[in-house]
């Protein structure tokens, strides 16, 4: 015989259902906050490191509010990929007259390993981002040829932007004026080629150097930085950090003397 419920009884049900299914989304979401790890995307073709984003998916996956940086990853099954940019022209020339730099490190035993990625600072007047972006680019590629690195299994000391093997980089700008950065790492520069799973959970922390102050300046502070996945678009970070425009229409430039780090935990994946 076929059960016969009651509406009121229906009514109970379907509320203890709604609370228990509330319940269960906010353990899922206190585990993803408690874990923190975002995926990497299974990159299906080789990209050509040539300082272009086009091949990339946009928006890219995650939008740092401080820095104003924006960057995605992915991999294969030897190689780890990054593309970082931005388009906000004050946060772009601190990058380039401060430096910044990119380590990877992963605290797994037997696959443990930190290296990291240092781009130097210009020291070139002409770079001036609030007149001619292009030129500026321009003229930071050519201070930067040589790229400092240190922790990586077979590449020791630095990397020529030439290059075309082992760890490729290459320095960028597009047609609206954004720089774009983009880097191919073997993995076996990272962990030994007969540990590689495609499994490994990598930390990229991302430091913006601080730009030296003015004499009487305050002292220089350190801030740590929040960040966002982008989903459909970058969200209203942009514009943080010390850069904002004042109701005058001028900019508080405090950001400029303020070092800028982050961190994002990726996990590799396979095919």
């Amino acid at each position: 015989m076929a059960a016969i419920f009651s509406t009121n009884k229906i009514r109970c049900i379907m509320k203890k259902n709604i609370v228990y299914l509330f319940i269960g989304f906010i353990i899922s979401l206190h585990s993803i906050a408690q874990d923190g790890v975002s995926e990497s995307k299974w990159q299906t073709k080789q990209l050509l490191i040539d300082g272009d984003d086009n091949e990339w998916t946009k928006p890219l996956s995650f939008f740092d509010t401080q820095s104003a940086i924006m960057f995605s990853v992915s991999n294969d099954n030897k190689y780890l990929y990054l593309c970082f940019s931005n388009n906000d022209r004050m946060k772009t020339g601190k990058m380039m007259k401060a430096g910044w730099s990119i380590e990877l490190y992963a605290s797994e035993k037997k696959r443990k390993f930190d290296a990291s990625i240092i781009f130097p600072n210009s020291i070139d007047p002409g770079i001036n981002m609030q007149t001619d972006f292009n030129a500026a680019v321009k003229i930071y590629k050519s201070e930067i040829q040589i790229v400092k690195t240190k922790g990586f299994l077979l590449t020791k000391t630095e990397i020529n932007l030439s290059n075309n093997s082992g760890i490729n980089i290459a320095v960028g700008a597009d047609s609206t004026e954004k720089i774009v950065y983009e880097l191919k790492i073997p993995l076996q520069e990272l962990m030994a080629e007969s540990l590689i799973q495609l499994n490994e959970v990598i930390t990229l922390d991302l430091t913006v150097n601080s730009i030296e102050k003015p004499k009487g300046a305050n002292s220089m502070s350190s801030t740590r930085s929040s960040f966002s996945t982008s989903g459909g678009g970058h969200g209203g970070g942009r514009g943080g950090g010390g850069y904002n425009k004042k109701n005058s229409g001028v900019y508080d430039q405090s950001g400029l003397y303020e070092k800028v780090s982050f961190k994002q935990k990726i996990k590799l994946v396979k095919q």
